[in-house]
Protein backbone atom coordinates (compact mmCIF):
# COMPACT_ATOMS: atom_id res chain seq x y z
CA UNK A 1 0.00 0.00 0.00
CA UNK A 2 0.89 3.40 -1.05
CA UNK A 3 0.88 5.94 1.85
CA UNK A 4 -0.11 9.59 1.76
CA UNK A 5 -2.47 9.31 -1.68
CA UNK A 6 -6.15 9.51 -2.06
CA UNK A 7 -8.67 8.10 -4.04
CA UNK A 8 -12.37 9.25 -4.82
CA UNK A 9 -14.40 6.59 -5.33
CA UNK A 10 -18.28 7.59 -5.72
CA UNK A 11 -20.89 4.59 -4.98
CA UNK A 12 -24.38 4.65 -3.99
CA UNK A 13 -23.90 1.04 -2.55
CA UNK A 14 -22.50 1.10 1.39
CA UNK A 15 -21.41 -2.38 1.43
CA UNK A 16 -19.01 -1.40 -1.54
CA UNK A 17 -17.78 2.00 0.61
CA UNK A 18 -17.49 -0.61 3.79
CA UNK A 19 -15.25 -2.84 1.97
CA UNK A 20 -13.31 -0.79 -0.33
CA UNK A 21 -12.78 2.85 1.94
CA UNK A 22 -11.01 3.69 5.00
CA UNK A 23 -13.44 6.49 5.77
CA UNK A 24 -16.42 6.89 3.93
CA UNK A 25 -18.10 10.35 3.67
CA UNK A 26 -21.61 10.94 2.39
CA UNK A 27 -23.01 13.85 0.46
CA UNK A 28 -26.72 14.76 -0.22
CA UNK A 29 -27.99 17.21 -2.71
CA UNK A 30 -24.16 18.51 -3.17
CA UNK A 31 -23.28 19.00 1.02
CA UNK A 32 -20.68 16.96 2.90
CA UNK A 33 -23.29 15.88 5.53
CA UNK A 34 -21.23 13.64 7.68
CA UNK A 35 -17.78 11.61 7.20
CA UNK A 36 -15.75 8.52 9.46
CA UNK A 37 -15.14 5.54 9.48
CA UNK A 38 -17.73 2.85 8.61
CA UNK A 39 -17.53 1.55 12.17
CA UNK A 40 -18.10 5.15 13.35
CA UNK A 41 -21.05 5.77 11.08
CA UNK A 42 -22.64 2.46 11.75
CA UNK A 43 -22.63 3.37 15.82
CA UNK A 44 -24.26 6.49 15.09
CA UNK A 45 -26.63 6.02 12.16
CA UNK A 46 -27.55 2.31 12.73
CA UNK A 47 -27.58 -0.40 10.20
CA UNK A 48 -30.69 -1.58 7.45
CA UNK A 49 -33.50 -0.04 6.69
CA UNK A 50 -36.85 1.81 8.54
CA UNK A 51 -39.78 1.13 6.23
CA UNK A 52 -42.94 3.59 7.07
CA UNK A 53 -45.91 2.61 5.00
CA UNK A 54 -48.75 4.83 4.52
CA UNK A 55 -51.66 4.69 2.86
CA UNK A 56 -54.66 6.69 2.80
CA UNK A 57 -53.37 9.24 4.94
CA UNK A 58 -52.34 6.03 7.43
CA UNK A 59 -49.57 5.00 9.15
CA UNK A 60 -49.23 1.19 8.69
CA UNK A 61 -46.96 -0.35 11.25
Amino acid sequence: LKRGRTILLSTHHMDEADILGDRIAIISNGQLKCCGTSLFLKSIFGEGYILTLIKNGREII
